[in-house]
């Protein structure tokens, strides 16, 4: 007598020829065509995911274990997201051979913007189909700072040229190495890696402590920026002011003779250097202009041709004794205005040339 199993096992192989697979759990009527989902069956372990570009989820076909070699492997093919064990960490589609429990299963890596992906599941007998199923699944928005933050070691900054805040952008742990590369990008003042250049955008990978580090430089003008760090179509952002930076010293010097006779015609050129410890002083710093005879104290004298700081920290102005009677030492000063850094000189009125 014939064994009942070895019976059961050739209708099998004869059934998967013919293009459809048994009923799970047994042998079939072969005048009976099986159903699509008895051939072929289609889950996802969860009916939605974050769209943010990393998250995962299992996608699992099943068919009757005693399908013959021919038909088991799996064409998995996704309208969105990707298959990142496929041949390329964005594919769209992925064969997996089913195992010998007739389970195939693919890893579905979600997209990055919100949307509903349909993923297929397909037997094929060369360019022909012989079972198909579907399932959908959902990537729902998110919120930008479940995947990447921002943080500014100062939201100021002087507007000097040189001074440098540092920019830290930490990720999400569970973002995958090819995704890891954060794009920085700045309104005002320039991105630099350690020391290396400036650009207005810089492109940094984050570390094993899952933070992208940038540092930025200030602009020479007063103002604000906003910065913005991306990762995966997800933006964060953070505004950094830039301050007028003060000189912390300056210097005083006169052209000319520090004899200066006292006449409207005698003009002499004034120049005050500004200086600071980083970076120079803001273009267009404001300096104010004194002369004060050392023995009553009275005010001598005039200024013209005054102007702000220019691009190098320096300002000028011409000072002019004019008929002023008083004569001997006078001092020359000059005030930053906004932070009262001085500096001065002293020069000799002496009598006007006879006529």
């Amino acid at each position: 007598m014939a064994d009942p199993s070895r019976r059961s096992r050739s209708r099998t192989l004869l059934v998967a020829l013919l293009g459809a697979s048994l009923p799970f759990g047994g042998c079939t009527d072969l005048n009976t065509p099986a159903s699509p989902e008895q051939v072929l069956q289609l889950t996802v372990s969860q009916p939605s995911l974050p769209a943010d570009g990393f998250s995962t989820a299992q996608v699992i076909a099943r068919i009757d274990p005693a399908t013959g070699e021919r038909f088991r492997d799996i064409i998995f093919t996704t309208t969105l997201g990707s298959f990142p064990s496929g041949t390329s960490t964005q594919a769209r589609s992925i064969v997996v051979t089913a195992n010998s429990d007739g389970r195939a299963v693919a890893t579905l890596r979600s997209a990055n913007q919100a949307a509903t992906a349909t993923v297929t599941a397909e037997i094929r007998d060369g360019d022909s189909v012989k079972a198909s199923q579907s399932v959908t699944i959902d990537f729902q928005a998110v919120s930008a700072t479940s995947v990447i933050t921002i943080e500014l070691a100062s939201a100021q900054a002087p507007a000097d040229g040189a001074s440098v805040t540092p920019i830290f952008a930490r990720i999400a742990a569970a973002v995958p190495p090819e995704q890891r590369d954060v794009v920085f990008s700045t309104t005002a003042g320039t991105l630099s890696i350690g020391t290396t250049g400036g650009a207005s955008s810089v492109q940094v990978r984050a570390g094993t402590d899952n933070v992208a580090t940038v540092n930025l430089v200030s602009p020479r003008s007063e103002g604000s920026a906003l910065v913005t760090a991306s990762l995966n179509n997800l933006s964060v952002r953070q505004g950094v002011e830039f301050t007028h930076a003060y000189p912390s010293r300056a210097a005083l010097s006169i052209a000319g003779s520090f004899r200066l006779p006292a006449t409207f015609a005698t003009k002499s050129g004034l120049r005050m250097e500004l200086f600071r410890d980083v970076g120079v002083v803001t273009q267009g710093t404001l300096v104010e202009w004194s002369a004060t005879d050392d023995s009553a104290g009275h005010s001598v004298g005039y200024f013209s041709g005054v102007t702000p700081s220019d691009s190098t920290g320096s300002c000028t102005a011409d000072f002019t004794p004019g008929s002023t009677v008083e004569r001997g030492t006078t001092t020359i000063q000059a005030r930053v205005v906004g932070n009262n850094v001085t500096a001065a000189l002293v020069v000799e009125i002496v009598a006007p040339p006879p006529p």
